[in-house]
């Protein structure tokens, strides 16, 4: 069984190498990465299939990063208070 991030963020050529250090430092390995990127490309969709399940205190930590505007797994969403 295996978790799917969904990662809504500012466009920032730092994001992509913090979010996998996020999930590194968790011990959660990357399954699939799917990334694309709004119209003006000012916002980018990472989408994130993880090997094993139980991603939440991943979830949590990724919402503290300052360009990550929402982080969902599964039907629960945990958005940051601005």
């Amino acid at each position: 069984m295996s978790d799917t991030l969904v990662v809504k963020a500012k466009n920032e050529e730092t994001l992509l190498p913090r979010v996998l250090r996020v999930l590194a430092q968790q011990g959660l390995g990357v399954k699939d990465l799917r990334m694309s990127t709004s119209k003006d490309a000012k916002e980018l969709e990472l989408r994130i299939t993880l090997f094993t399940a139980c991603a939440e205190q991943a979830v949590k930590i990724l919402a503290k990063q300052v360009a990550i505007m929402a982080v969902s797994m599964g039907y629960s969403v945990q958005k940051k208070a601005i």
